[in-house]
């Protein structure tokens, strides 16, 4: 059965809901004495459960104390049920002199980056604390980061230049242990709220199921530039191959370690250097110049290294973003290099010969040839996923899905509550996986 999701409420800005949390206002009040008004929202309360981070501290007598309880942050607050969504007061806080400090949450804050001025934090007058307060979706997964300037242009994501340098510029919460790599800067921080379903396979405290090896090849430059392919290979005899785009990303993220917690019997995984951001969007959305490196460049470096060709009913391609665009693509267009395709977060609103937006609404180039494909059997199977946050990717995600489904591929589809992020991209890896190494119907 099919996971969509309905749209997470958000204010007419776009930005996410607003939150006043009584404790952080009563401790304004006291360290202030400026009266807060009462908060009027949207919302119903309902019984509040344990929480996976802190939780509001009690009015402490000074900033210090302030500070000694709060040791890690973001707070979380009461949980609220509105428009039949389950969403809980977040609170981000910064310490700091900067004149101006906002956050930046992946995909949320993108959604009203025409006016930034809803994620723009406030200062609690005679201190150096900076707070801004939310009601976020429960069981969200999202990363995040902080931005401080003297002033930040409240139209600086109008243009895409300007919201490139905020991704940028973000540090992340030094308050906030958990952190992953952040593409376009060094780190990022994760808010990871109570109800997110995380994979045990990035849990470190899991021990490995097994001990795999990970080594580094260079392909030869027929068709593109030569890139670093990471492979991955299992103890035991490799039985199947997952092909996996952006494989600097996962390597950073440590993938080899979380697949020795996995602990998949036979499963080579070689994760695909991009080259650049350049090479990336030469390459990943145009679907016969992938087939063609994968073909002519990766897939004979992969098999030279394993000793082994396998069939593409063995090899499942998986990719995020144009990686994602690309995994779908072959499987619906090359059978002959891969039969399963984990597709997360495609961008199947792309055209070649059209400057990219991740706003268009007309369909893209694969999802146009596949709505003109006769039915029939088909050789191939998708298994998709889909952030809530992600705009226009939901519904050209959903078209896709029932495109090919129309045309016979088997088609699984899965909507979580996160944004265009490599924060839940790596725990639904996994449960792709799981459901492609186990089928049991689609």
């Amino acid at each position: 059965m099919d996971n969509e999701l309905t749209p997470t409420p958000t204010a007419p800005s776009g930005a996410p809901l607003p939150a006043a949390p009584a404790w952080l206002a009563g401790w304004q009040r006291r360290l202030s004495g400026v009266a807060m008004p009462p908060a009027t929202d949207r919302t119903v309360p309902v019984p509040a459960v344990a929480a996976s981070s802190v939780t509001a501290p009690s009015t402490p007598a000074t900033e210090e104390d302030f500070w000694a309880q709060v040791s890690i942050s973001p707070v979380l607050g009461e949980a609220r049920v509105v428009e039949g969504t389950a969403l809980r007061e977040v609170t981000f806080l910064w310490e700091g002199d900067q004149p101006e400090v906002m956050v930046h949450i992946n995909s949320l804050t993108d959604a009203h980056r025409h006016d930034i001025t809803p994620a723009l934090l406030k200062r609690i007058p005679g201190t150096r604390i900076r707070h801004i307060s939310y009601l976020l979706p429960e069981d969200i997964l999202a990363g995040y980061r902080f931005v401080t300037d003297t002033h930040i242009p409240r139209d600086v994501g109008a243009a895409r230049p300007g919201w490139k340098r905020i991704h940028e510029r973000g540090v992340p919460d030094p308050r906030n242990p958990r952190t992953l790599p952040h593409p376009l800067g060094e780190t990022s921080s994760m808010l990871v709220m109570p109800g997110f379903a995380a994979h045990e396979a990035w849990d470190p405290a899991r021990p490995a199921r097994h001990r795999g090896e990970r080594r580094t090849l260079r392909t030869e430059p027929h068709v593109s530039p030569a890139r670093t392919v990471f492979l991955y290979t299992p103890p035991e005899a490799v039985t199947r191959l997952l092909v996996l785009f952006d494989g600097d990303r996962w390597d950073a993220l440590n993938l080899p370690d979380a697949l020795d917690r996995f602990g998949a019997p036979g499963l080579a995984v070689a994760m695909v250097s991009a080259i650049s951001p350049e090479d990336r969007q030469t390459d990943l959305p145009h679907p016969e110049r992938i087939a063609a490196i994968l073909r002519v460049e990766v897939l004979p470096a992969v098999a030279e290294a394993l000793g082994q060709v396998l069939d593409p009913t063995r090899i499942i391609v998986a990719g995020q973003s144009y990686g994602g665009l690309a995994a779908g693509a072959l499987v619906l267009e090359h059978p002959d290099i891969a039969h399963t395709g984990i597709v997360q977060s495609g961008s199947f609103h792309f055209r070649a010969n059209t400057e990219p937006s991740p706003h268009a609404e007309d369909p893209g180039d694969v999802s146009e040839r596949l709505a003109s494909r006769r039915p029939g059997p088909q050789t191939g199977r998708l298994i998709m996923q889909l952030g809530s946050e992600e705009g226009i990717l939901v519904p050209q995600g959903r078209l896709l899905r029932d495109r090919a489904r129309a045309a016979g591929y088997p088609v699984s589809y899965r909507e979580v509550r996160g944004g265009h992020d490599f924060a839940w991209w790596s725990h639904g890896l996994f449960t792709a996986l799981e459901e492609a190494l186990h089928p049991s119907g689609v």
